[in-house]
């Protein structure tokens, strides 16, 4: 009886050993196709990642760039602000040179009109003191008289031409300050930027 129930019993726990590989092979398969889903999410974060940091070291590249364009034009624009500054100085020192121009003649002016007048004063009185009038002396008063207006005529004309020299130059140390200072500021916004 025992030999022939062996059969029985193996028979009857053979479904069950087949149920619990079947649960585990089950098992088994969820975890693969979850370990797949999770391999291939990381996957396509790592594309994703590379493809951010391709876009990166583009943009790095785009920014370098621009960086040693702007430190050009920044170098260019001092370059040329230093040109222009020496020639505002040069302007400026010959403005200070009419201006002293200027100055020595309106003095040589005053000094040769207070000359000419204290002569013609001179005159005026030795011919009331002496009570003549000789053809020679009226003359000598006259030419005196023409040399002044003459000389006032002569100073008053170079006196406008240096005046007119020296607006025109200040104006043109004007434009050159503002042209300064706009350059600046390109310079200053360039190197904020």
């Amino acid at each position: 009886m025992l030999i022939g129930g062996l059969p029985e019993v193996k028979n009857r726990f053979a479904p069950r050993q087949l149920e619990l590989l079947k649960e585990q092979l089950q098992s088994l398969a969820q975890q693969a196709a979850q370990f797949q889903e999770q391999l291939t999410q990381e996957q396509t974060a790592k594309g994703q990642f590379q493809e951010q940091v391709q876009q990166l070291s583009s943009e790095i590249a785009d920014l370098r760039q621009e960086i040693t364009q702007h430190l050009a034009r920044i170098q260019d624009l001092e370059t040329q602000l230093s040109t222009k500054t020496n020639e505002l100085t040069q302007e400026l020192t010959k403005t200070q040179q009419l201006s002293q121009n200027l100055t020595d003649l309106q003095q040589t002016k005053q000094t040769n009109e207070k000359a000419l007048k204290d002569k013609q004063i001179q005159l005026e009185r030795e011919l009331q003191t002496s009570k003549t009038s000789t053809a020679g002396l009226r003359k000598e008063i006259e030419d005196l008289k023409k040399q002044l207006e003459q000389s006032k005529s002569i100073s008053k004309k170079e006196l406008v031409a240096e005046k007119a020299k020296l607006q025109a130059t200040q104006q043109k140390l004007t434009q050159q300050i503002t042209l300064n200072q706009q350059k600046e500021q390109t310079v200053q916004n360039l190197e904020n930027n």
